[in-house]
This record gives C-alpha cells, structure tokens and sequence, in this order.
C-alpha cells in the first residue's frame, strides 16, 4: 500500500475514534515511525511501505486511539521552543505552563536590577545539592495567619493585581545570578525554561517521585543546562536548607471529585499525583504559601500556575500569610492561570 493510501485510512480510522486532529496527529505519529519530518512525508507520499514499516505504523495508532497523548507515544513534548522527554512519572508540558515562564521572564525584563548586595546569601547552591554546607541564614519569623485582610483585588483586562509596586528582582548575593526553586518539577520544564532565558541563573527541582528526577536529569544534560541544574527527590520543601530569589511551582490542582471527568489522555496516562489536589484542589498551596517566606530572599519571587477559578483563592492565601505585589496572570485563553507574589524586602513581623 502506498505511503498516502495508509495515511488517509489512518487519518480516517482516528476520526472514528474520537480523535480531535486526526490529521495532525496520525502526520506526526507518521513521521515518528518513518523518522522523517512533514516535508518528507509529503514527498514520498507515493512509495510503497514495507511490512515492518507499516507494522510500526499499526501499533502507534492503536495506542493512540487508546487515548494515549501523541506526546506520549513519541516520547517528547516541546515547551517554549525546547524539546521534553518524558516517562510515567512526569506531566506533559502543556502551553497553560508556559504562564508560568512568562510571568517570571517578564518581571526581569521590566525591573532593572538593584546595586549588588543582599541579606546574606552565600555562595550555597551551586554544584550538587547533597554536599555539606553552612548552616542557612536565620529565617524570618513565620507569618501570621489572617494577616493582610481586606477586599479582593480589582479585576484588569490582562492582569488583575493587588497594588504592584515596580521594585526589581534582587541579585544574589553579589553573585549577579538568580537562584530559582521549582517545587514539583516533572520533566523539569519549569526550571530549565527559566534558565534558558536566564543565562546567569542556577536552580534546584524537587520531586517526590524518583523517576521524575531521574527524566529532568536527563532533559537537563539533553539540554545542556547540567551544570546549572540540580534535581533531587523530595517532598516539597522538606530539607531543603538554603534561600531562593524565585519559586515556581505547577502543584497538583485538580479537585478529586474532578478527575474522572478529565480527558483520557489526562486521566489515564498522567500520574495521578501530580493531578489531585485534594476536595477542592487548593491543599498544596494552603501546605506550602505559609512556608514560601523562610526559603525566600527579600523582594524573591513566587510563581505558581493555577486552575480555572482557582487565581482569587490562591491570591487570597498569599495575602493572608502577607506577601505583597500579588498579580494574577491570564493564558492565551483568557483565564487566570498563574499567581505571582513578591516576598517585601522586610522581613514579615
């Protein structure tokens, strides 16, 4: 049969099965399986495939009319421009992230940095993260719960925000280079996205599964930010023993109750924790936003991606353990997607 012939029954057989873009998809499964890119699998539309070609062929698209993602069946995701490998323990880097990144990126690029100096910084993240170290500066007092009441912040068109003051992001103790946490990395797509538009930064991904680690390890070197990134197993902030300038995190959030409604393609092939957040899909952030001071340098950032109608709640649990400059982020589809806060330069009393 030629190369054409298969495609267009292939094409046909994912329209059956539900499929959204069956032409997308089977075009690139296509290419995966010929290893070839769209423009060659145009050009040689003609040919005739052979046995084993079209034995390869059968076999990813019964699993992707089994609802497992394209992604997933290549094996790779690209997020922001770079290429993601993945396995079972990661989420697909899905375009909602990419708030996230850009809620960072866009805050640098807008603050001029301050002159050099910091609260006592140290030279404690680079290299590898399991090596001994001084003991971290004193962390501030923990906040007090219920401070920083008051009305919701107003909506905007874009970026509804509780007053936004333009203070900078702060250097790093001298060392001009930002230091970056990114709690629940996954492929590590967070993390190796800001430092690909950060040249000067550094970072540490935690994950509790070690499978994960191992794949954002793997992504890094692909990537060639090894010697910038560090990934280690852990749950959330436990010893964790050193102060960041941004915290970035896409935690599990969807409701519970919510999961078995969710796409197939979501529901039966992304880890199940990293998808439930609990009743509501708020109990990540209520465990970590009170903690986020004390692994924060003064004026460092959070950035946290969030659900649908989810923004205003998250904020409100930013105020309440009163961090300051809280901005909401719209994605591409118009939903508030990604909270921002800023640690004050003070420290919280």
């Amino acid at each position: 049969m030629r190369l054409e012939e298969f495609l267009s029954q292939a094409i046909e057989q994912l329209k059956q099965a539900g499929i959204d873009n069956p032409q997308l998809d089977a075009r690139l499964l296509f290419c995966h399986a010929l290893t070839c890119d769209r423009a060659q699998l145009l050009s040689q539309s003609r040919r005739i495939l052979n046995d084993e070609e079209r034995r390869v062929i059968n076999e990813l698209m019964s699993r992707r009319m089994r609802r497992e993602s394209v992604a997933r069946i290549i094996g790779k995701r690209e997020f922001r421009g770079l290429d993601f490998a993945l396995n079972e323990a990661t989420l697909e880097p899905r375009p909602d992230s990419e708030t996230v990144v850009e809620a960072i990126v866009g805050m640098r690029e807008k603050r001029p940095l301050p002159p050099q100096g910091g609260e006592g910084r140290g030279e404690g993240g680079r290299g590898d993260h399991n090596s001994a170290r001084g003991p971290p500066p004193p962390p501030p007092p923990p906040p007090r719960g219920g401070g920083g009441g008051g009305p919701p912040p107003p909506r905007g068109d874009h970026n509804s925000a509780l007053p936004l003051t333009p203070t900078p992001l702060p250097p790093s103790g001298g060392r001009g280079a930002f230091r970056i946490l990114d709690l629940g990395t996954g492929t590590g797509c967070l993390l190796l996205s800001l430092l690909h538009e950060m040249p000067d930064a550094t970072g540490l991904g935690i994950d509790i599964n070690p499978r994960a680690i191992e794949q954002a390890t793997i992504n890094a070197a692909s990537l060639h930010f090894g010697k910038r990134a560090t990934f280690r197993t852990g749950n959330w902030l436990e010893n964790i023993k050193e102060r960041f300038d941004i915290i970035v995190s896409n935690p599990p959030y969807i409701p519970v109750a919510d999961i078995p409604a969710l796409m197939p393609e979501v529901r039966d092939y992304d880890p199940a924790l990293a998808l439930d957040g609990g009743g509501d899909g708020l109990t990540p952030y209520r465990l970590l936003i009170p903690q986020l001071a004390d692994f924060l340098n003064p004026q460092g950032l959070i950035a946290f991606e969030v659900g649908q109608g989810q923004a205003q709640p998250v904020a409100d649990l930013f105020r309440q353990s009163r961090f300051a400059n809280i901005v909401l982020h719209k994605d591409l589809g118009g939903i508030e997607r990604c909270v921002t806060a800023e640690r004050p330069a003070c420290s919280f009393s």
